[in-house]
């Protein structure tokens, strides 16, 4: 089994005390993740997973990892989707593997293969994705969310700005996973974290601050 720091494996401590922390990119970095990935041909999302993986392999000694990442459960191959009501959101696991023997083209094109792959099923609740899989232990431990809704701003309809949709905010709040990293693509691109401190130091928390920025320069 793959060792993951962020997986609350004391059975006796199963309370969350809920923690956040934040991490602005200075506006010459968010630049160049934006330029990066206009050059790769990458969204922005897949090149942050990309980074994110690389740092949480790191953290459980593997090159093969899993993580949940937020989607918006309407995939647009599910009939008449454009016609239901309501939150479809969902979490769903996004698996990659790292190769030193990849460039990083062929790197980052394999995080987009493998979400091409999740995205028809990303309405399929997580349960049912555990019971196929045969696994009877949670299949990640932390979640990404990559906001791409521009939402107007209250005092200026014009002025748009990247902001938690109080719907999504409901599953940023209540969710189970002891680290929720949420991406928000403004002028200068800001990740919210959102932890359990019962089971995640803040210590941690300060070295994936240090981390991301330090990899989004290097790549």
């Amino acid at each position: 089994p793959v060792l993951d720091p962020f997986a609350n494996d004391n059975k006796h401590n199963l309370t969350f005390e809920t923690r956040d922390d934040e991490l602005v990119f200075d506006s010459h970095l968010t630049e160049s993740v934006y330029i990066k990935a206009a050059q790769m041909g990458l969204t922005v999302s897949t090149l942050f997973q990309g980074i994110w993986a690389i740092i949480y392999s790191k953290y459980c000694v593997s090159n093969d990892v899993v993580f949940g990442i937020v989607t918006s459960g309407r995939p647009s191959a599910l009939e008449n989707v454009e016609n239901m009501v309501g939150a479809l959101i969902n979490t769903v696991p996004l698996r990659i593997t790292l190769n030193d023997q990849d460039t990083l083209q062929d790197y980052f094109r394999g995080i987009e293969d493998a979400y091409i792959q999740v995205e028809p099923h990303q309405y399929i609740g997580l349960s049912e994705i555990q019971n196929a899989a045969g696994l009877k232990m949670p299949l990640f431990s932390h979640a990404i969310v990559f906001e791409n809704y521009p939402i107007p701003n209250d005092n200026n309809q014009k002025d748009y700005a990247y902001v938690i949709d109080p719907e999504w905010n409901h599953v940023y709040e209540k969710n189970s996973y002891n680290l929720s990293l949420i991406v928000l693509p403004e002028k200068t691109l800001r990740v919210i974290l959102k932890y359990n401190a019962n089971v995640i130091s803040e210590l941690t928390i300060q070295s994936i601050k240090k981390s991301l920025p330090r990899l989004m320069h290097e790549v």
